[in-house]
């Protein structure tokens, strides 16, 4: 009998067949599905960073158009056409679709694939950052492509530039010299003095200069090489830093338990309440004590089986403290500590019990499993010291098993 292939063998071939044809390492680029929609966040900025670029996109294509990931590749695929990359990809739509037309002239027609709509959607987005330094004139388009400080030219002067300058919307700068000089009508507009001045300052394109080459240039800095970072960086909404930053990305955090936290601190977990409020026709009793509705507070705070959890684990960091009065004071607890060491035990037992607590919620809702609270903390003290033990040869960690053991 033929032994079934399974795709997960070949998940390296179709990596590099990835690489090979458009240029793109997909895994580079990742994103949070949050409510429905493509949310990006820093770690340190908090809510939820939703882009939104003026007249960059018709974002009525799909929602995937409105990530901030999803509009970042295609950045870099638009910086590939002009960087003369040797891709599959970049040879075929030059094939089909610039032999006669400048990338940033082209109309949008019918037959065209929804990815290549999606890229000629981003031109507004990707205009600024691509610039173009003239060597001999033969690929730079005169009109479209930014090769002057004024910018696109079809911009700075208008529609009438063409019969202004004399030269049609397809010519390149080199169709703008004649015998080793500049060859353009008198100025008879401020922004055509500007231009004559700027030409000024450059030399006169030639062949022996080599060919034009683009740079993506971000912040005034010029790029052979797509910056995904830097271009992210510029393209997100940044937020200021949170008070409660520290609380989820801490040294040595785990990554599961960081982000459930995370979600928790926004109280954006989908418990009942949430549930209820967005129409969906589901008990609001807490699934841990059915004896209130599922809130963030009540789930994590107030809820008995919770509080018991809470007092375990006060009782085995020999705090005299038995709960927690609010979400609040939970956070201010285990973060206001000065000592590192101390911190990252607080942090590293709150997140366990958050993310458990949130797992137990879920085993009782939807699989009928239901842990004591003394089962339950015992899956949380071997977590803790899985988790102390693997991290045991950095400075911050060296003590703690002693100190969670005591």
């Amino acid at each position: 009998m033929a032994k079934k292939l399974l795709v997960v063998l070949f998940t390296i071939l179709l990596v590099h067949m990835s690489l090979i044809i458009s240029g793109v390492d997909c895994r580079a680029l990742k994103t949070e599905q949050m409510n429905g929609c493509d949310q990006m966040a820093t770690l340190d900025g908090g809510g939820f960073s939703f882009f939104s670029a003026a007249g960059a996109a018709n974002s009525s294509r799909i929602p995937l158009m409105r990530s901030l990931a999803f509009r970042t590749l295609c950045l870099r695929l638009i910086w590939l056409i002009f960087a003369e990359g040797r891709f599959l990809w970049v040879a075929w739509h030059k094939h089909h679709h610039l032999r006669i037309s400048s990338f940033w002239a082209l109309s949008e027609h019918k037959q065209d694939s929804w990815h290549w709509k999606s890229l000629l959607d981003l031109r507004p987005l990707a205009r600024p950052f691509i610039t173009c330094k003239i060597q001999d004139g033969l690929s730079a388009s005169f009109w479209f492509d930014s090769w002057t400080p004024l910018g696109p030219l079809v911009n700075a002067i208008g529609n009438s530039g063409t019969r202004m300058l004399r030269l049609p919307s397809n010519a390149v700068v080199a169709d703008s010299c004649r015998n080793s000089q500049w060859n353009l009508p008198p100025p008879r507009s401020d922004v055509v003095v500007d231009l004559h001045a700027f030409l000024t300052t450059i030399p006169v394109p030639t062949e022996e200069a080599g060919a034009d080459y683009y740079s993506w240039t971000v912040d005034g800095e010029d790029f052979s090489v797509f910056p995904s970072s830097k271009t992210w960086s510029i393209l997100r909404e940044s937020q200021p830093q949170q008070a409660w930053y520290s609380a989820i990305w801490f040294k040595g955090h785990i990554p599961k338990h960081a982000f459930t936290m995370w979600v928790a601190v926004q109280d954006r977990l989908p418990t009942r309440c949430r549930l209820s409020s967005w129409g969906i026709l589901t008990p609001l009793t807490c699934c841990l004590c059915l004896a209130a509705d599922e809130t963030r507070d009540h789930l994590f705070i107030d809820c008995s089986f919770t509080k018991d959890i809470w007092k375990m684990m006060l009782l085995r960091l020999s705090e005299s403290r038995q709960g927690f009065d609010s979400w609040n004071h939970l956070l201010a607890w285990y973060t206001s500590v000065s000592s590192k060491s101390i911190r990252a035990l607080r942090g590293i037992a709150v997140q366990t019990i958050i993310y458990s607590l949130w797992i137990e919620r879920n085993n009782r809702a939807f699989n009928n499993q239901v842990n004591t609270t003394s089962d339950l903390f015992k899956q949380v003290d071997r977590t803790i010291r899985n988790i102390i033990s693997a991290r045991k040869t950095r400075k911050a960690f060296k003590h703690l098993m002693a100190l969670w053991l005591v």
